[in-house]
């Protein structure tokens, strides 16, 4: 009779145990989201590989579509974090950045930490925005745009003319 006793009471709370924790009813929190324009460069003739040629800094100066702003300080200071302005590179960071309302440009710079460090190719910078357009802005819309991007190397030599700089988006989990 205790075993009876003893499978029924198992039986019955492995029915219980079954029934809970499932997809209930309750309504789900999605995590916000942010759109980002992700800034990148890429070799042209496939010959920067060497030390002499490492990128130590990216200077950008970018028109952004008509609408569209980045996240600033009251003084038209490009912020600068996680869900701003961002560096991508693990050995580069943001060493300032600005907006001019009047031209909708921000200019920000890039270096390499230490300085003798390669930033290297790809993504180096993610600069969120925020739109007062009813749709969002494209692809095309950021590409349309003007968009100045000076290159150096160790002892400042201009590496610009061997490097084509792209623009992209993204969406992102915003911290």
């Amino acid at each position: 009779m205790k075993f009876y006793l003893r499978f029924q009471f198992v039986v019955v709370t492995s029915l219980f145990l079954a029934g809970c924790g499932g997809g209930g009813g309750g309504t789900s929190v999605s995590q916000p989201t942010s759109t980002a324009v992700v800034y990148s460069i890429s070799d042209i003739f496939g010959n920067l590989t060497s030390a002499s040629s490492s990128i130590s800094g990216i200077q950008v100066t970018s028109t952004l579509p008509r609408g569209v702003s980045p996240n600033v300080t009251a003084g038209r200071i490009l912020r600068i974090g996680n869900s701003d302005l961002k560096s991508l590179k693990g050995n580069a960071g943001i060493q300032f950045g600005t907006y001019s309302a009047t031209t909708n440009q921000v200019t920000f710079l890039v270096t390499a930490n230490p300085i003798t460090a390669n930033i290297g190719f790809g993504e180096f910078a993610r600069l969120t925005y925020t739109t007062t357009l009813s749709t969002p802005p494209t692809l095309a819309d950021f590409r349309a745009q003007p968009l100045l991007v000076k290159v150096s190397g160790p002892n400042a030599v201009d590496l610009s003319g061997k490097v084509a700089a792209e623009v992209g988006l993204t969406t992102y989990i915003s911290p």
